[in-house]
């Protein structure tokens, strides 16, 4: 049975909404992650500035001002990182897992661009080169407003596109919109698109850089960069931060093609996850390199085997799936406390719930004195892991990350874990469930069940930092 990734590529095939464009904005490449969102009922609190406090203000107004990167008197640099701005608390500082130790090693000839996360910055940082990049955003904005009820030649266009892709959407796919609401999609990004353009091309013009690396290419700021980038021919770089495979719209398209928002290389955990994808790009662009930052906390807290005479169970949720995981949550405390068994529950959000969860998962919020809701980051995710003997999500990589330390897993079934994490299930590394009953039943023979022998190199290449300089230094070769 076809996927909705399947249905989508055979659409943007079909119609060649690849090429489709408004004014010069090729619409479908920057729309399809939200349309496939929404294909899966999807939605995202967006508004962040009802979370805003006045320091936040404050610091996007001196951010803009006299802290503006395109005010940079300095040095230009090769490189530069636009990091994941998601950060994590590490000690007394927050980092990006991803990219800060890189550019610790690259600090004399690197810029790091950091954008603004849900309307803040995390801090404080230790990362050297920190260039804050929300006068992107802000001067769009305050571009737009200025520029109220749009060009109506546009507007025309995007009308027209709507009726156009709205007939195909409704006939092939169950969407979670309707047309007026795609109509304020298109428009949102057409503005988007062409007011951000301006600024970050002037910041790229500035410090004319030989090298792009970055996390997340699918955001807009990010794609914006590429097709800049892929205009002055400079190559760009994707880390790979999270799962890839088949059902992820960004990495999946029907046919290898010159993508201008899409990175030029990719730089993935391993060979397991070289092959989940339908690249754009040829395979030899696609570099097996490790994950530095895996392979650091694995040596950090090491694999050693878990105590079971205490149930410590860490639920791993994400926005598409957190209010079954919260339900089963409350109902494995349930079951659970009918039994003679230590256990603790500690229920890890993801950053993206972090703003809305009380509101979301009421019930959860109710029971917070009973499980522990992990709700902003003042520890990384392997810091539960070092603490905890059992797992519980659905598609996120932190599930593979927690199996490196030992974790019994569990993956609740839905239409997508039976996709994305089929291979974990058919390795016997982890168990699909579809209720707490089914998890308990399974959970109280744990004390008589041997640990399972984990090639962690399956997952995670070794000597990680050593390829990703490599590799690095042969595109900039590849391209000098």
């Amino acid at each position: 049975m076809d996927t909705i990734t399947d249905i989508l590529l055979q659409i943007e095939e079909e119609h060649d909404l690849l090429s489709r464009k408004i004014n010069d904005f090729y619409y479908w490449g920057y729309i399809r992650f939200s349309i496939d969102s929404l294909s899966r009922d999807f939605k995202q609190n967006n508004n962040v500035m009802e979370f805003m406090r006045l320091k936040d203000y404050l610091g996007i107004f001196l951010n803009c001002t006299i802290y503006n990167p395109l005010l940079l008197k300095k040095n230009r640099k090769s490189i530069i990182i636009i990091n994941h701005q998601r950060r994590v608390k590490n000690g007394s500082y927050y980092e990006c897992i991803y990219t800060d130790k890189l550019a610790e090693i690259l600090e004399k000839d690197v810029y790091i661009m950091e954008f603004l996360n849900k309307g803040t910055h995390l801090k404080p940082t230790q990362t050297k080169n920190l260039l804050y990049m929300d006068f992107v955003n802000v001067f769009a904005v305050i571009q737009k407003h200025l520029n109220k009820g749009g060009n109506k030649k546009i507007m025309d266009q995007i009308t027209k596109e709507v009726d156009f892709l709205y007939k195909i959407l409704s006939s092939k796919l169950d969407i979670n919109i309707n047309q007026s609401e795609l109509q304020n999609l298109i428009a949102r990004e057409y503005y988007r698109y062409h007011y951000r353009k301006k600024w970050l091309n002037m910041i790229l013009k500035k410090l004319q850089p030989k090298l792009i690396i970055e996390v997340v290419s699918y955001e807009i700021n990010r794609m914006i960069v590429n097709e800049i980038a892929y205009s002055k021919n400079i190559p760009v770089i994707e880390l790979q931060h999270g799962i890839i495979g088949k059902e992820h719209i960004s990495y999946n398209f029907s046919m290898k093609q010159k993508l201008p928002f899409f990175p030029t290389d990719i730089f993935v955990f391993s060979d397991f996850w070289k092959n989940t994808a339908r690249w754009p790009i040829e395979n030899e662009s696609v570099h097996v390199t490790g994950f530095p930052y895996i392979e650091n906390q694995i040596e950090k807290y090491g694999c050693t085997s878990k105590n079971k005479n205490t149930l410590n169970i860490l639920i791993i949720s994400q926005p598409l799936y957190g209010k079954v995981l919260s339900e089963l949550a409350i109902s494995l405390y349930k079951e659970l406390s009918r039994y003679n068994t230590e256990f603790k529950i500690i229920y890890k959000l993801h950053p993206e719930e972090y703003m809305n969860w009380e509101i979301a998962y009421k019930e959860l919020s109710v029971n917070r004195e009973k499980i522990e809701v992990v709700c902003r980051n003042e520890h990384s995710i392997y810091h539960y892991f070092n603490i905890c003997n059992i797992q519980v999500g659905a598609i996120s990589t932190a599930l593979f990350e927690g199996i490196a330390f030992n974790l019994k897993t569990y993956i609740l079934k839905t239409r997508e874990s039976e996709i994305y994490m089929q291979d974990l299930v058919k390795s016997n590394l982890a168990l699909l469930i579809s209720n707490a009953n089914q998890m308990i039943e399974d959970l109280l023979q744990l004390k008589n069940k041997a640990d399972i022998d984990v090639d962690i190199n399956y997952f995670w290449e070794k000597d990680a930092l050593t390829n990703v300089l490599l590799e690095i230094d042969n595109i900039l070769k590849k391209y000098s």
